[in-house]
């Protein structure tokens, strides 16, 4: 037992050191302690869950110092920037800025901003992120333990799958309709009508979109044939036909800037094309998941979501001709659930090939963040000295206009050490 006890604290101590150091490969090794210490037979489930979330603690840090890594206030596409200024607005004293989105009707964020500025009481942006990533994070904990879709033999399991395919970087970017998701998925996994209907209450708080959002990603979550798929997909085929005249006629009786946005850029060639682009980058993070299923069905094995997931690819790409569509009224989905998809289908193998699994994509994850520019812009990835990266972590700014920022910018960050 002291043999035991002594590999796990020089496990914690090298976990320690990494996230010290070397913050990215304390992502990828935390990722793949907290996977073996999952399927551990540890006969005291308090000490299994003791174990269990300290690690996880370690890879929420290892995530924060990623996340906080990148540069923000450099491209005019990111509404943080709006957020942000509110939050200095609030931080000023301007009180009346709390009705500042969605018509005076969406103060679910302002006031979470109202309630940042006597915590932080600065104009720290980076520190503002770190709080709604540990937000974000318990959001995903509470999704795993209020679950009532996928299978959840194994919660340690479901909830590392989860973080895995966390989509926060981009969550971080457009914050009122990631919250607003969290409810969104806490109507559809509740039972009670009445909760229901407060959850999306207060999601329609953060993003007025959230009834909508509500009975479109239920249809999809709840589909179990590929005859309801197919059929629901035609539906959405005749919808578009039609789309033109219809969205016109509800602009007119609802005008608001969203769907005048849709409707504006309707026939817009140029943004039809980018949003397809960006539908397909979404459904990239599934698509093996999917061809995984397809395969696995041809040869008789069948899985009860692989309607569901058809459905949710086949809508993200049929719904990229409306600009601006699909990712909006998918984001539950693509914030949240990948992770319990991938989970759902891979948990009727061995949980140590699982766990194999899990360490190939963490890895796959870490030599992504590598590669892409955007990781590691405003810190190095290694340093010589310990926690280099808290001082960045308060680096202040003031309001930004986001009018002024370019819509699209090419960083160069190849040497990130």
């Amino acid at each position: 037992m002291r043999v035991i006890y002594l590999n796990l604290s020089i496990v914690f101590l090298f976990i320690l050191f990494l996230v010290a150091f070397f913050p990215l490969g304390a992502y990828f090794f935390t990722f793949v302690a907290v996977s073996v210490i999952a399927i551990s037979k540890i006969d005291n489930q308090i000490k299994k869950s003791s174990l269990f979330f300290l690690t996880l603690f370690f890879l929420l840090v290892s995530i924060v110092i990623n996340e906080v890594s990148i540069q923000r206030f450099i491209n005019g596409n990111d509404d943080f920037t709006t957020y942000y200024n509110n939050y200095l607005s609030l931080l000023n004293g301007n009180m009346s800025d709390i009705f500042y989105f969605g018509g005076g009707f969406e103060v679910g964020l302002p006031l979470i901003s109202l309630f940042l500025t006597k915590i932080i009481n600065g104009p720290y942006p980076y520190v503002t992120q770190i709080f709604f990533i540990f937000l974000f994070f318990l959001s995903m904990c509470v999704l795993v333990e209020k679950n009532t879709i996928f299978r959840n033999d194994n919660k340690y399991l479901l909830l590392i799958w989860a973080l895995l395919l966390f989509k926060i970087t981009s969550m971080l970017t457009i914050e009122r309709q990631a919250v607003s998701s969290f409810f969104v998925l806490l109507a559809i996994f509740s039972f009670s009508n009445t909760k229901k209907g407060l959850f999306l209450i207060i999601g329609s708080l953060f993003h007025l979109s959230a009834v909508v959002v509500y009975f479109l990603v239920n249809m999809i979550l709840r589909v179990k044939t590929f005859k309801s798929a197919f059929g629901i997909i035609l539906l959405c085929l005749i919808f578009l036909v039609f789309s033109s005249v219809l969205l016109q006629f509800l602009y007119n009786l609802f005008p608001n800037e969203k769907l005048g946005y849709v409707v504006y850029f309707i026939n817009n060639h140029e943004y039809i094309i980018n949003e397809f682009v960006k539908s397909t980058k979404q459904i990239l993070y599934v698509l093996p998941l999917l061809i995984f299923a397809i395969v696995f069905k041809i040869k008789g094995h069948n899985w009860n979501l692989l309607p569901s997931l058809f459905l949710f690819v086949s809508l993200m790409l049929i719904l990229s001709i409306l600009p601006g569509v699909p990712t909006r009224i998918f984001m539950p989905i693509i914030f949240f659930l990948y992770g319990f998809y991938y989970y759902d289908f891979f948990c009727s193998f061995n949980q140590k090939n699982q766990v194999l699994i899990i360490i190939a994509f963490s890895l796959l994850f870490t030599i992504y963040k590598v590669i892409i520019p955007g990781y590691y812009l405003r810190y190095p990835m290694v340093e010589t000295y310990p926690f280099y990266y808290v001082s960045d972590f308060y680096q202040s700014q003031g309001n930004v206009q986001r009018s002024e920022l370019p819509e699209s910018i090419i960083i160069n960050n190849e040497n990130k050490l």
